[in-house]
C-alpha cells in the first residue's frame, strides 16, 4: 500500500543546483512512491510538484527501465530509504545525523495520557490542558527524553462550531556522535520491539523524524516488518505495563533492553520473530519459542569447562583400540555431557518468580522438551498416539503458555519488576486467556477458572 505518493523533478544527488534555480537543468519529472509492503554507489535528489516537499533517496538498486532511439527512454529505482524535507531544505550534506524522534501514536493508552481536563455546566464547557513535563533519561551514548505534546483542530478561525484536542508524545533519541542512517534505523527498531513487548501489542511506531541539527529534520521512510493496519494501538487495559508504572525507570529498563538484546542475541529475537503479525503454522512457532529459550539458557548459564562427566567420557573412549570405532564414540559422546533440553528450559523458565508450581513445570518443561524434539526429528508426533488435531490443539495451548512464560522471562530480565509481570498474567484484564492455556498445560489447577474464586 503506498503511503506517500507524488510527482516532481529528480537529478543525482552530487549535481549543483545553479544559483536562482530550484533543480539543475539535468533534472526528470517522475513519480515517488512509498510503499510499506516492501547498490547503486549514488543518491537522487528531488523536489515534489504539489507539497514543495524535498526528497533525497539512496541505497538505490536498479528497477528495470528502457531506452529507446525513436521514443522515450525512461529508467525505474527502489530505494532503500528516503529522506523527505519540507518546504526548499537541503537535503543532508552527510548522512550522519544526532536525533531521532519517535512519534508515539497509537500508544496513548499506554502511556496513559490524561492532561486534558474537561468541566461543563448548562451555558460553559471548559477545556484545560497542562503539557506534563517530558521525561528526560541520560544514557551512555546521549539521553532519550520521553517528550510530551498536544494537536488542535477546529472547523473555522470565526465562525467555527467544532474542536478536537488530542494528547501525544515522542520518544527523542539524542546522540552524542552522529550516527548513520543504519544505525539510526536500528535504534527506532530497538524501541519498537521493546514497546511490543512492554505492551503485549503489534502495533507498529509511525515513521520517524531524524536531525543533523537545529534548523532542519527530516521524515525517514525505510522497509520494516508489520503495518498499522494489521494490529491496532493497544487499550489501556491490554497492556501488559504502563507508562506510569514505568516512569522512574524508563531510563534503566531502554538501556537494559539494548544491552541484554545484544548479549543475548537469538535469545531475545527468536520471541520477537514470533510476533509483529508474522503468520507461523503451530509446529514453527512452537520450536522457534524453544530454539529461542534453549539459545537464552547457552548464553545465561554457559559451560564451566571440563565436568566429571567429559573426564568419564575420555576415558571410556581411551579404552577403545580400533581408530575407526574410537573416531565414532567420541563423535557420539561429544555433547553428552551437555544438559537434556528439558533441563535447560526449566533452569530458565524458574528463573521468573511467578509462584508457578515447581513439580508442574518441570513436567511442563519435560513436555515441551519432548514435543520439539519430536516435530524436529520425527516431524511431528514420534508414535501416532493420538489424532493429528488433537496432538495440534494440545500444542497450542503449550506454545501459548510457552509464549507467556517467554515474554515474561524476557520483561524480568531487563527490570521489570514481577508483582507488575504477576498481576498482568494472573489479575489483569487479559490475563484469562494466559490462565485458560496454563491450565490446558496443566501449570494451574483448573480452579483458577472458576469466576467464583
Amino acid at each position: 500500500m503506498a503511503i506517500f505518493e507524488e510527482r516532481g523533478l529528480f537529478w543525482w544527488a552530487d549535481e549543483a543546483v545553479p544559483e536562482k534555480q530550484f533543480a539543475p537543468d539535468s533534472c526528470v519529472a517522475g513519480l515517488l512512491i512509498i510503499s510499506d509492503d516492501q547498490l547503486i554507489d549514488k543518491d537522487i535528489q528531488g523536489l515534489l510538484k504539489t507539497s514543495n516537499k524535498r526528497v533525497l533517496l539512496n541505497g538505490l538498486t536498479g528497477g528495470g527501465g528502457q531506452f529507446s532511439t525513436s521514443g522515450m527512454s525512461y529508467e525505474n529505482y527502489i530505494a532503500g530509504q528516503c529522506l523527505v524535507a519540507d518546504g526548499f531544505a537541503k537535503p543532508p550534506a552527510t548522512r550522519a545525523f544526532k536525533e531521532i524522534i519517535v512519534p508515539l501514536a497509537g500508544f496513548e493508552e499506554w502511556l496513559r495520557l490524561a492532561a486534558i481536563k474537561v468541566t461543563s455546566s448548562n451555558r460553559v464547557v471548559s477545556v484545560k490542558y497542562k503539557r506534563p513535563k517530558d521525561a528526560v533519561y541520560p544514557t551512555a551514548d546521549g539521553k532519550l527524553s520521553i517528550h510530551f505534546e498536544s494537536a488542535g483542530d477546529s472547523s473555522g478561525t470565526v465562525f467555527g462550531m467544532t474542536l478536537s484536542l488530542k494528547e501525544t508524545a515522542s520518544a527523542v533519541l539524542r546522540f552524542r556522535k552522529p550516527l548513520a542512517l543504519k544505525d539510526l534505523i536500528a535504534q527506532y527498531q530497538l524501541l519498537e520491539d521493546l514497546l511490543l513487548v512492554l505492551t503485549g501489542s503489534d502495533h507498529t511506531l509511525d515513521w520517524p523524524w531524524i536531525a543533523a541539527d537545529k534548523t532542519a529534520r527530516y521524515r525517514l521512510y525505510f522497509p520494516k516488518l508489520g503495518s498499522k493496519a494489521a494490529s491496532p494501538p493497544p487499550k489501556a487495559h491490554e497492556c501488559v505495563t504502563n507508562f506510569v508504572q514505568l516512569r522512574e525507570r524508563f531510563g534503566d529498563i531502554w538501556s537494559g533492553w539494548k544491552k541484554k538484546r545484544e548479549a543475548f542475541g537469538p535469545g531475545f529475537y527468536l520471541y520477537l520473530g514470533t510476533r509483529r503479525g508474522v503468520r507461523l503454522y503451530i509446529e514453527n512457532r512452537f520450536v522457534n519459542l524453544v530454539f529461542g529459550l534453549e539459545a537464552f539458557h547457552r548464553i545465561k548459564f554457559p559451560s564451566s569447562g571440563e565436568t566429571r562427566l567429559d573426564a568419564k567420557i575420555e576415558r571410556i573412549v581411551a579404552q577403545v583400540s580400533r581408530a575407526t570405532d574410537k573416531k565414532w564414540l567420541a563423535r557420539v559422546l561429544k555433547h553428552a555431557g551437555e544438559p537434556p533440553l528439558d533441563q535447560r528450559l526449566y533452569a530458565t523458565l524458574r528463573e521468573v518468580p511467578l509462584g508457578l508450581d515447581q513439580t508442574r513445570l518441570r513436567r511442563f518443561c519435560e513436555e515441551c522438551g519432548k514435543l520439539r524434539n519430536d516435530i524436529s526429528h520425527f516431524g511431528g508426533q514420534r508414535h501416532n498416539e493420538t489424532p493429528y488435531n488433537d496432538f495440534i490443539l494440545d500444542l497450542e495451548s503449550k506454545g501459548q503458555a510457552l509464549a507467556a512464560l517467554y515474554q515474561a522471562l524476557l520483561l524480568y530480565e531487563i527490570g521489570i519488576d514481577a508483582k507488575i509481570i504477576k498481576a498482568w498474567m494472573f489479575d489483569g484484564f487479559g490475563s484469562f486467556p494466559i490462565k485458560y492455556h496454563f491450565v490446558k498445560a496443566d501449570l494451574l489447577d483448573k480452579s483458577v477458572l472458576d469466576p467464583k474464586q
